[in-house]
């Protein structure tokens, strides 16, 4: 995939490098600040959809681009490796994030968030299980930094295939 001669994986990798992060922090926000939840809900929903939407044409284009690139290049050469690790950590950046999306969106509809407004809207009643507030925000923490590390990982390997 092209736009005007360019291909198309380098100009969609930037929205995918800055929705993930971003979204891991909203995300975060909602977990951790009990108050803030009624406000923060939203922004960790929409970021963590928008983050896994970037993330899939991403994913599309760099397979794309790894389809031209790998006809050409012998298996015998070091950018041979540094692409296959590149797309290795690009599969599991994939799955890891979309476990966190799923978490997210769960967090969502479940999580408490009494509204802090005087006349009480954008509250959410949620789940009355205890569990909920508990095992989800903690869920929520650990594959935000999972997805931040794999992230990293799989932008890293893609410099190197690109620059090294």
């Amino acid at each position: 995939m092209e736009f005007d001669g360019l291909p198309l994986h380098p100009l969609v990798n930037d929205s995918a490098v800055a929705l993930v992060p971003l979204s891991v922090l909203l995300a975060w926000a909602f977990a951790l600040l009990r108050s803030w939840r009624w406000l923060t809900r939203w922004g960790a929903l929409l970021s963590a959809l928008g983050g896994m939407a970037a993330l899939v044409a991403t994913w599309l284009t760099g397979r794309d681009l790894l389809d031209t690139m790998l006809a050409n290049i012998p298996t015998d050469v070091p950018l041979y490796d540094t692409l296959q690790t590149h797309q290795d950590r690009a599969n599991q950046l994939l799955v890891v994030y979309g476990v966190f999306t799923a978490v997210v969106l769960v967090a969502f509809f479940l999580v408490r968030a009494p509204s802090r407004l005087d006349d009480g809207r954008l509250g959410f009643r949620g789940s009355s299980a205890r569990w909920v507030g508990v095992v989800l925000p903690a869920a929520v923490v650990v594959l935000g930094l999972v997805s931040l590390v794999w992230v990293a990982l799989t932008g890293h390997a893609g410099a190197q295939a690109a620059f090294g």
